[in-house]
């Protein structure tokens, strides 16, 4: 998990139904898609957590220092989908005897790739809540 804090530079945000605020901390790109649209301004200090993905830093989750704001992508809902998501296609598979064909089989192990691919994710964003919320803002 990378984190970084800083002086928030060259925002850019967008609305609608899935808020993106991309912004510069320290000459690093950063960019976040949280549930709400993220409370940052330009000259904020935020800290961010998240994962470089080709040369930006996914924030998963942000506090801002000087708002008193923090956010983080739909961790929760990504959870529950996963959760759901796997619980149905093991019952299909069991409901199908999918061990006993392999296109049925190969269906069912895509499709619980699929959810642990989700979990994994809900479980990286959880993550950097606990890095960036559970601890004492500081100075």
């Amino acid at each position: 998990m990378d984190t970084l804090r800083g002086v928030v530079s060259k925002l850019h945000t967008t609305a609608g139904g899935n808020p993106i605020a991309t912004f510069v901390i320290h000459g690093a790109a950063v960019q976040i898609s949280a549930a709400l649209p993220p409370v940052i301004a330009e000259g904020d200090e935020v800290s961010v957590a998240g994962a470089q993905k080709s040369g930006i830093l996914i924030a998963y989750a942000y506090r801002n220092h000087t708002q008193g704001a923090q956010g983080s992508a739909r961790g929760r809902a990504i959870l529950i989908y996963s959760s759901v998501f796997m619980s149905v296609t093991l019952i299909i598979g069991i409901t199908l005897h999918a061990w006993k064909n392999a296109d049925t089989a190969l269906v069912i192990g895509v499709l619980l790739a699929g959810g642990a691919a989700y979990l994994a994710l809900a479980l990286r964003i959880r993550r950097a809540e606990r890095v960036l919320f559970e601890q004492p803002p500081g100075p």
